[in-house]
């Protein structure tokens, strides 16, 4: 297996070194470690979908994906797997470039309504907001 130096941009701000503020703000829902699979998890309980069962196993995933995919936050890794940090994005804006292939973007103006609904989303939650910015970055993965 290879190593990939992967390029990303996001429209958002960082939130530390292995998620400590979700973490500090979400105790009872994340474990140990946070990753971006978790989160989305937490995302649909705050939304109030109720954890999987087989009671209600017939369209559990579509109701998380519908949940999460109406979240106006996502959580993007970066540096590496290994040592990770986090930023809190505005859900959509998240672009990357797998090493070896070329990427065209066009930077779009945000829409002040995605932006609301991302610093809304962050004084709800206390999550300390800070005026968002296009970051590029890179994953060791």
């Amino acid at each position: 297996m290879g190593v990939s130096t992967d390029a990303q941009i996001c429209f958002g701000f960082e939130i530390g070194d292995e998620g400590d503020e979700l973490k500090d703000l979400f105790p009872d829902l994340f474990g140990e470690d946070i990753d971006d699979e978790e989160f989305d998890d937490v995302i649909a309980r705050l939304a109030g979908l109720e954890p999987w069962s087989k009671d209600r196993a017939d369209d559990y995933y579509e109701r998380k994906r519908k949940l999460i995919e109406h979240c106006p936050v996502q959580l993007v890794i970066h540096c590496s797997y290994d040592v990770p940090m986090w930023i809190l994005a505005v859900r959509g804006t998240f672009r990357n470039s797998r090493r070896g292939y070329a990427l065209e973007i066009d930077l779009p103006t945000i829409p002040d309504e995605k932006v609301d609904a991302f610093r809304v989303w962050c004084e709800q939650y206390n999550v300390e907001y800070q005026e968002p910015l296009w970051l590029m970055t890179s994953l060791w993965a």
